[in-house]
């Protein structure tokens, strides 16, 4: 991996996540057409951070190869990251007390792995792709089990640096699945 690139993966991951958890906090303190303009902030911003370090990680990579992506497919990635995150912080915010505070992060965690996996069928290359499966699994559990816990620190704050718990939870769904 070109070390340029994937340090840009790292910084983009690390601000969007500072960012999507802001804007998650502040979906929960609002109501009515303003929550849900902030709710498509969210979303957008959580995507296509997801998007933006799936792609910029791809691009460091030094394939032996040429690569290049199909764009419907690229585009279909970014569309699922977006609609899976918005969707998932949607459920996450319905309720205070409730399961889909977590269950809003476990779809957030299945639309992070939706979008990797979209986005690395877009690639286009002389080379066969093998997956193993339980790297396949386990990265698929481990977005999941993360994308839960981010909302939960956010939702059910236990101190005032939980907020920070629900970033690094954030960063870990997105790079334990890469």
């Amino acid at each position: 991996h070109d070390p340029i690139f994937t340090g840009f993966a790292i910084l983009v991951l690390a601000t969007g996540a500072l960012l999507t958890m802001r804007l998650f906090a502040r979906v929960r303190r609002t109501a009515g057409s303003v929550r849900l303009l902030w709710l498509f902030l969210t979303g957008f911003v959580g995507g296509g951070t997801v998007w933006s370090t799936h792609f910029l990680a791809m691009i460091a990579y030094r394939a032996p190869v040429p690569v290049s992506y199909e764009v419907t497919m690229t585009v279909l990635s970014l569309a699922v990251a977006v609609a899976g995150g918005s969707t998932g912080f949607l459920i996450a915010a319905i309720t205070q007390r409730s399961i889909f505070v977590e269950a809003g992060g476990f779809l957030i965690g299945l639309s992070i792995a939706a979008m990797h996996y979209l986005g690395m069928a877009a690639m286009e290359m002389p080379a066969t792709i093998e997956w193993s499966t339980g790297y396949v699994v386990a990265s698929v559990v481990a977005a999941c089990f993360f994308g839960a816990i981010t909302t939960n620190r956010v939702a059910r704050p236990v101190t005032r640096f939980c907020k920070y718990g629900g970033v690094l939870a954030f960063i870990l769904a997105v790079a334990l699945l890469h």
